[in-house]
């Protein structure tokens, strides 16, 4: 005997696509918050005297730049996943490549760099319900972790003993998994952004089978012209160019004339005017101005005592 399933009365939890975390649109914006964080504690410092001791400076401004809430931005496992590898990712490359800034101390922002990897590393929630995913090891190539062993011999005496602290508490805690050099392009993705995301315009459109402000613009723009063009004489039918086709047209329009009643011509010009309106209102829903020109051409003829028929003109 089979048995229905039960359906769940707890909503689904919508879910972050981890590439989002690979993409420009985070990781730019996280590189521009983390060389904002780099720039005031590189500020703050040079001042002299310095007020405080370094890392004392540098968990002020991490709390005042709301740094303090980051592990609240994924909770997730696979998003945190990839948050997380991200973030561990950039620390790193400034740490081993610190953006080049005119007038600067290039050794601070790599302190600082250093500084946000240990603060992130070691805040990571242990103990929490439900459990959230934490990082154990932080991938970093061979020669980024050299240049990380050489930052004490780069800095000066009061700031040698917080870097070697921080040091030794990430290499106790094995926190670096070390991967090949970063000329063999170890990581993945190999490049971040891994993905690039351009804002696209939204065109407004009008409402479907009304004009809106600027087609109609354009079209009393358009209807002007030919005023002009008429008053000054110009303007001709394309068909005037061809003689014999204008003497044939001419020739069996007026056997019509002659022949038709004109109740007849009447209702196939009303019957023509209907389909030219039919297609204009199609071309217009669609954004499209194909037909216009000949329907405001048939519109003007109509109301006119020779009708249609009148549209081709002898020389």
């Amino acid at each position: 005997m089979s048995h229905l399933v039960q359906p769940s009365v707890q909503p689904l939890v919508p879910l972050l696509d981890p590439k989002y975390y690979y993409s420009s649109l985070f990781v730019d914006a996280f590189t521009e918050d983390l060389v904002d964080l780099l720039r005031t504690f590189h500020d703050q410092y040079t001042l002299k005297p310095p007020p405080r001791h370094a890392f004392d400076i540098f968990k002020d401004i991490w709390r005042q730049k709301g740094w303090n809430w980051i592990h609240l931005k994924e909770l997730t496992d696979a998003p945190r996943e990839a948050f997380l590898d991200t973030c561990f990712r950039i620390f790193v490359t400034h740490i081993a490549c610190p953006p080049f800034h005119e007038n600067a101390n290039g050794v601070l922002y790599q302190i600082g760099a250093l500084f946000a990897l240990y603060t992130l590393y070691f805040t990571q929630p242990s103990v929490a319900s439900p459990k959230i995913w934490r990082q154990h090891h932080i991938s970093i190539p061979i020669d980024y972790h050299a240049s990380l062993h050489a930052l004490p011999s780069l800095v000066s005496s009061d700031m040698t003993h917080y870097v070697i602290h921080v040091l030794s508490r990430l290499l106790e805690s094995h926190a670096f998994y070390i991967i090949p050099a970063s000329d063999l392009e170890p990581f993945s993705p190999v490049k971040l952004p891994h993905s690039i995301l351009k804002k696209v315009p939204i065109l407004e459109k009008g409402k479907s089978g009304r004009k809106n402000k600027q087609q109609k613009g354009l079209l009393a723009l358009e209807k002007l012209r030919r005023l002009e063009a008429l008053a000054d004489g110009g303007e001709q039918h394309p068909v005037d160019a061809d003689d014999d086709a204008l003497a044939s047209y001419l020739a069996l329009k007026q056997e019509i004339a002659d022949t038709v009643p004109s109740e007849d011509i009447k209702a196939a010009e009303d019957e023509t005017m209907s389909r030219l309106r039919r297609v204009d209102v199609k071309t217009t829903e669609k954004g499209m101005e194909t037909g216009r020109e000949g329907l405001i051409r048939a519109e003007d003829a109509a109301i006119s005592p020779s009708g249609l028929l009148g549209l081709i003109r002898s020389h």
